[in-house]
């Protein structure tokens, strides 16, 4: 895949969803994905529409975090110092992966609230946390939906 990939891709998605609710959509998760470009945004949520925090691998090792093995890489348009070493930078930019929270796993940061997460991580940093404590947790016994 390459940058002119990633632009059609762009441009086909505003051009197909050109509404009022979609741009509040975009707009929404543009606050949610902070540091993304709008194209980035659009690029995140038309790959993975559930995704709120992304990040590359190098940024979640920082974080104390690691992407699952087996997750596919959510690609984007980045400069040409972050980018994938198998596609061709151009003007500076190329493509490069990142990880929506959700495919990874780890220590939880500590600036993370119970509402940016994704109800399973949420349970288990309870049940970590309830380990820790002594208490064991049965997960037969919560609903999860």
């Amino acid at each position: 895949m390459t940058v002119e990939d990633l632009r059609r891709a762009v441009d086909a998605e505003v051009r197909r969803n050109w509404s009022d609710h979609q741009w509040t959509r975009w707009l929404d998760a543009a606050g949610d994905l902070r540091g993304q470009t709008f194209r980035n945004v659009v690029l995140i949520k038309l790959q993975m529409p559930d995704a709120v925090w992304v990040d590359g691998r190098s940024g979640w090792q920082r974080q104390g975090r690691r992407v699952v093995r087996g997750a596919s890489g959510i690609r984007i348009v980045a400069p040409g110092r972050d980018v994938d070493r198998h596609s061709e930078p151009v003007q500076g930019h190329g493509v490069a992966p990142v990880w929506d929270f959700a495919q990874t796993e780890g220590r939880i940061p500590p600036w993370t609230t119970a509402a940016s997460m994704r109800l399973p991580d949420v349970y288990a940093a309870l049940t970590r946390v309830a380990a820790e404590a002594g208490i064991a947790s049965n997960e037969d016994r919560c609903r999860m939906d």
